[in-house]
């Protein structure tokens, strides 16, 4: 645990300052809607209204935060229960799911606290309430369910655009139009919540704890059986990263499916640059070292599972993108070419060549550095 907290408490505190700033958005904006003695509360006066444009303003700070360059780190979960469905899904190591949960509530009871601080009696007032989640007049059980379905759609949501390549770049998009449509038009139900550090950072200070159970209960289960039902319906071998958000630039500490291929039955071990079992997050750290100045120019690159075995005499090519990858072609079967699979560094390359006397190295120019390929199926060389 000390290890993890040692290597990856930047996106700790990314996740508790995350949630901190949307809990101070969300106070902000209700008291100036909600608060009698607010300007703006007199200008909109039909209370659905005034959900509108809550629901605009924390739709619009959930897709800042996401896009952002600390949501792009973190993976902007921001959310126990997603970090929970992550986690069964096999993307969080436990550790690090567990920080993450603890960061949030941090991360909750700061954001409201601070505003309490600087709002005084305006957010401890009936009609702000420090902007606390409670069942509405139809009662506990509509609430119950209610936390639950729409839970359930924001994770489902995130699982199917995230993982496939068309949509993923919309992701936090689409989850900022449902949380802005959730409090527009669900929160007269439950007072939509979908997250239990938040409904814990209102209740903290505001003393209010009725039913509380219900967003402790129904957000983490919506979510997932949300992530069940994705693994039934795609697999989970379909789960690429615990990102919402995946910046080509940022370092990942998850289980990530963008540093490698899809396992094949002969792909290699994952070695980090000492040659020791190591997961992804290992070559972020290296490019992070790198640019101060305290590594080696000459790196080794995690990688798995990159090449199909080849047929002799075949012909290889690689092809460079502009999303800071390495696309491998070859061997040519029927006339055309077989992907044998996409390495995504942490820089943009240049160029690259077959060494070594086995022929299972690739040796990739970058922009700042050398890497090293290894692979246990020999390439092609000139």
């Amino acid at each position: 645990m000390y290890r993890k907290l040692r290597h990856h408490w930047p996106e700790y505190f990314i996740e508790a300052a995350g949630l901190a700033t949307f809990m101070i958005s969300a106070c902000v904006f209700t008291v100036l809607l909600m608060y009698p003695a607010s300007p703006v509360a007199h200008w909109i006066v039909d209370p659905i209204w005034k959900r509108a444009v809550i629901g605009i303003a924390m739709g619009s700070t959930a897709i800042a935060l996401i896009y952002s360059p600390w949501g792009k780190r973190s993976g902007a979960h921001f959310n126990p229960s997603v970090t929970i469905a992550f986690f069964r899904l096999g993307k969080i190591a436990p550790g690090d799911a567990f920080l993450y949960i603890v960061s949030q509530f941090t991360g909750a009871i700061t954001g409201v606290l601070l505003c309490a601080v600087f709002f005084r009696s305006w957010i401890s007032d009936s009609r702000v309430n420090y902007v606390v989640t409670a069942p509405g007049p139809k009662g506990a059980s509509v609430a119950l369910v209610s936390e639950f379905v729409i839970s359930f759609l924001l994770m489902m949501m995130v699982l199917v655009f995230s993982n496939n390549k068309r949509l993923a770049a919309f992701t936090g998009i689409f989850a900022g139009i449902l949380v802005a449509t959730y409090i527009s038009v669900e929160a007269p139900l439950s007072g939509m919540s979908m997250n239990p550090a938040r409904t814990f950072g209102s209740a903290l200070p505001a003393h209010m704890w009725k039913d509380w159970w219900i967003y402790f209960s129904a957000p983490p289960l919506g979510m997932l059986a949300a992530a069940e039902a994705y693994v039934k319906l795609a697999g989970a071998h379909k789960v690429i990263c615990a990102k919402l958000h995946h910046g080509a630039d940022r370092r990942c500490i998850f289980k990530c499916g963008y540093r490698r291929a899809d396992a094949e039955p002969n792909s290699p071990s994952m070695l980090d640059p000492v040659g020791k079992r190591g997961d992804s997050s290992d070559v972020r750290d290296g490019a992070s070292r790198r640019r101060k100045g305290k590594i080696n120019l000459l790196k080794q690159l995690i990688v798995t599972a990159i090449f199909a075995v080849p047929s002799l005499g075949a012909s290889g090519s690689a092809l460079i993108s502009e999303e800071k990858s390495l696309t491998l072609e070859g061997p040519r079967t029927d006339s055309e070419d077989k992907h044998l699979g996409t390495i995504v560094g942490p820089e943009h390359p240049h160029n690259m060549a077959w060494g070594d006397e086995t022929g299972k190295t690739v040796y990739l120019c970058a922009k700042t550095g050398l890497y090293r390929i290894r692979s246990n199926i020999p390439g092609i060389r000139p």
